[in-house]
């Protein structure tokens, strides 16, 4: 995800340490043993995503060979030299106990709540360093959670209260790590719904005036900001990877409507209902068009033939209509045209 460093400014918080504006938008991979980083932990949540390896033991003997399953951060303040604590994990869980310690805090490993992930090989992790606590989650399940008043003698405070500007990542190769801005539950920025249909943008034909994001496969699609309304309809524009374009998707409160001749039709119960300002998700993927609010399905259709053809070439999508006073999500799997800024490039009254 590439965004203009002004936006990236107006959604982070103040800090007296620099920190890589990548990390607030896409997953930096972590290749060597040792990486230095600079990190504001009390400012960002540290995400890390590892994986599970495929053979493991859960009780092995002391030293015993097997793959690597720790993961170290140590966290400095104002120098490289200046450690304050360390942060060791694991992604798995022991049948001892052994699985995450917090340097300062504990005298010895703790245990996890429940197995990483369920089991499964992809993790995603949090280290969440609040004014109280600090919490580990994995895959949002909290499994670690120690407040800085009962830890360890005093350690444990002087961690919670140390400025902690940059980590050093250890034995962490293959992993990937990105910063959470702590903006609420607002993980990811929001661009203004910026119209295409306007000569900065050639009337929908420039690039710069769409988003490149692969839906036909994204289960996540795109979440949208906007009025719900029975005759004003909802409209994106949706072209190949190269910028042509495929068609028009169409909603509201009375009608659903894919160009080409795919779908034409009267919009069912859960579109009717909706009123106001509402957040919904569109996704194509695997070829079945979906409408979602508030995780609740409200339009589903399946396209095929010609329509599955056609539209499972969905690489990029514009706003037609919708303005400068509504808004979508931009997530990790996104690169925004150059028109989208805060006021779609002075475009908005």
């Amino acid at each position: 995800m590439i965004l203009p460093i002004t936006l990236l400014l107006s959604f982070s918080p103040p800090s007296q340490a620099g920190i890589d504006p990548t990390l607030m938008t896409s997953w930096k991979p972590i290749e060597k043993t040792v990486e230095k980083v600079m990190f504001p932990i009390k400012d960002y949540i540290l995400e890390v995503k590892s994986y599970r390896p495929d053979i493991y033991n859960t009780n092995p003997s002391y030293r015993s060979p097997g793959p690597r399953t720790a993961m170290i951060v140590e966290l400095h303040e104002g120098g490289w030299q200046n450690r304050v604590g360390r942060l060791v994990w694991n992604t798995i869980k022991y049948d001892m106990g052994r699985d995450v310690l917090v340097e300062g805090c504990d005298g010895d490993y703790r245990a996890y709540r429940s197995f990483p992930a369920g089991g499964d090989k992809e993790q995603v992790w949090a280290w969440n360093f609040n004014s109280v606590d600090l919490q580990l989650t994995c895959n949002e399940e909290l499994q670690y959670k120690q407040l800085f008043s009962d830890g360890e003698e005093n350690k444990c405070e002087i961690l919670g209260a140390a400025p902690i500007d940059r980590i050093i990542l250890k034995f962490m190769e293959g992993t990937y790590i990105r910063a959470v801005p702590k903006i609420g539950e607002l993980k990811f920025p929001e661009y203004p719904t910026c119209d295409c249909w306007h000569p900065q943008c050639d009337y929908c034909s420039s690039l710069n005036c769409t988003v490149k994001q692969d839906l036909s496969s994204s289960p996540a699609g795109v979440q949208i900001s906007s009025t719900a309304r029975r005759r004003k309809l909802n409209t994106l524009v949706l072209y190949d990877n190269s910028g042509d374009i495929l068609g028009r998707f169409h909603w509201s409160r009375s009608r659903v409507i894919l160009t080409g001749g795919c779908i034409q039709c009267r919009a069912p119960v859960g579109l009717r209902r909706l009123r106001g300002e509402v957040v919904w998700n569109f996704s194509l993927q695997d070829s079945v068009v979906r409408i979602t609010v508030e995780g609740e399905v409200v339009y589903e259709q399946e396209l095929r033939g010609e329509c599955k053809e056609r539209y499972g070439k969905v690489g990029r999508f514009a706003f037609d209509g919708l303005g400068c006073e509504h808004s979508f999500r931009v997530t990790e799997e996104m690169i925004a045209g150059d028109r989208f800024t805060l006021d779609c490039s002075e475009s908005c009254d």
